[in-house]
């Protein structure tokens, strides 16, 4: 989004409109993620990776004021019962995101997108082919991808998307 990520968004429409309810359709699937968008107003979290059907009824259940995570994001919530009511605590500092994390709400939807294929082993012209753009498009993402998330490799990079889960390799 440009001019400001999802979070920004969220809490500007949140604080200006207090009857709207954000859903949030995103590619992130970390714990993080779930709890910064519901710290900064979300009423549902869904991955893009939902069936369609999926979103639609979540759009339904947040708009009647009810609240929506998709089952990728449960697995967080059943985990720190568990961690509770073993005693143990959860810790989490207000508004910390680990560096990967920042750097990669600095990234665009396209440019995950890029990282995500290169990650799998496309080359540029496989990625623009499968986007359904060219390969000197690609090669202008790569290279801002690399300088936003201050790496110099795709050797870092495919270790960027593992890190954060961007593929399924591991």
């Amino acid at each position: 989004m440009p001019g400001m990520d999802g979070f920004e968004a969220t809490r500007i429409l949140s604080k200006r409109c207090k009857t709207c309810r954000v859903l949030a359709l995103t590619v992130h699937e970390g714990r993080e993620f779930m709890l910064e968008m519901i710290d900064s107003g979300a009423w549902g979290f869904v991955t893009k990776r939902a069936l369609a059907d999926d979103v639609v009824n979540a759009i339904q259940i947040v708009a009647s004021g009810g609240q929506f995570l998709s089952p990728a994001y449960t697995r967080f919530l059943v985990d720190d019962f568990r961690k509770l009511s073993a005693g143990e605590s959860i810790t989490r500092i207000e508004g910390s995101v680990p560096e990967d994390k920042k750097h990669l709400r600095d990234l665009s939807e396209r440019e995950i997108q890029v990282i995500q294929l290169v990650a799998e082993g496309y080359t540029s012209e496989e990625v623009g082919e499968k986007l359904g753009i060219t390969s000197k498009t690609v090669s202008r993402h790569r290279a801002r991808i690399m300088e936003k998330l201050e790496i110099n490799t795709t050797v870092e990079m495919v270790k960027f998307a593992i890190r954060n889960k961007l593929t399924n390799l591991i």
